[in-house]
């Protein structure tokens, strides 16, 4: 209680993701009963003017290990404990630009990220270690049984543009490390994936740049290893640069009528390595080195009215079954 009588407000009310509002009651006289001034008033918190208007670029701390999901997110001491908690900070509307900085740390969490219209040259970028992205983990497993998958999958986007994902490890997800669909367009980079079902797909008109990625899926002994992928390309756009996919099923899946660009990227002891199906197209380019298929039943597949562009020139073949094999009216174009 201060001098002049006023109670002060518990600043830490404030931290809170939702709408504060203010209710007040009044009497006339002290005989006369207490009633409600209606409407119940909105309360602005001034540390969130800059996220709740997002006119000014923010930067919101996520801390597996020090963070609480009732802090407010603005600074490191005041960290959000999961990622899905900082997300939902971020306004429908972005006109600037707004960074998620992800702290070392294991991550037993799924994340759904939709509802955001960002205008502009703004973006949303999730970033965790770009050197060490192995010690920024996002685990379908819970801490109990760490190898057994429970969760579905790590990132479910939909309907974003101009989403930015570096830096961090995705694994043991049943089904999906990252999911991008329904016209989004995202970067992933500096960005490891292992022990899930699928590690990166574009699924319904999206595109993708993806570069600098590492996918070991360890499908060697699984019964549905064929079933697995690396990168699965779906009625969408990618472009694939310095990637490695290892022990998996399809490598590189790109399918109906999808464009998947590949350069310095590298297919290792799959069951297919680069594989088009469905009226797709593939195109390999020039780069400081070939792209590779080393180690594979077959190195690169086209069926079903598809199209490789380059296998001869800019793909370098060893140890596979079979190196290329077009059938069902797809061409291999030099």
């Amino acid at each position: 209680m201060h001098a002049d009588g006023k109670k002060a407000t518990i600043p830490t009310v404030f931290n809170e993701d939702e709408r504060i509002y203010l209710r007040v009651w009044f009497c006339h006289n002290l005989a006369s009963p207490f009633e409600r001034l209606n409407p119940d008033r909105r309360v602005v918190n001034p540390a969130l003017l800059g996220i709740q208007s997002c006119n000014e670029d923010i930067i919101l701390y996520v801390d597996a290990v020090n963070g609480n999901d009732a802090n407010n997110g603005l600074t490191t001491d005041t960290a959000k404990q999961t990622i899905q908690a900082a997300w939902n900070l971020i306004p429908a509307l972005c006109r600037q630009s707004i960074t998620i900085q992800v702290f070392d740390g294991i991550y037993r969490e799924s994340g759904v990220f939709r509802d955001k219209t960002v205008v502009g040259d703004a973006s949303i970028s999730i970033i965790g270690n770009i050197d060490h992205p192995e010690n920024v983990i996002f685990s379908g497993a819970d801490a109990e049984a760490p190898t057994v998958p429970v969760r579905s999958t790590g990132f479910n986007i939909s309907r974003l543009n101009r989403i930015y994902v570096k830096g961090m490890r995705f694994e043991y997800y049943l089904t999906l490390g990252i999911r991008a669909a329904d016209y989004s367009s995202i970067s992933i980079s500096h960005c490891q994936f292992a022990m899930n079902h699928t590690g990166i797909q574009l699924t319904t008109y999206t595109s993708g740049n993806i570069s600098d990625v590492t996918i070991d899926n360890d499908c060697s002994s699984s019964s549905n290893a064929d079933e697995t992928y690396g990168i699965r390309v779906e009625n969408s756009m990618a472009t694939v640069i310095r990637t490695v996919c290892t022990d998996t099923g399809s490598a590189y899946f790109c399918a109906y009528m999808s464009r998947v660009t590949v350069r310095e990227s590298t297919a290792d002891n799959c069951r297919i390595g680069f594989r088009m199906w469905m009226n797709s197209l593939m195109y390999f380019m020039s780069g400081t080195k070939n792209s590779e298929a080393k180690n594979c039943y077959l190195g690169v597949s086209s069926r079903i009215n598809s199209t490789v562009s380059y296998a001869n020139f800019y793909v370098t073949y060893s140890g596979n079954t079979t190196s290329i094999q077009a059938t069902d009216g797809s061409v291999i174009y030099d």
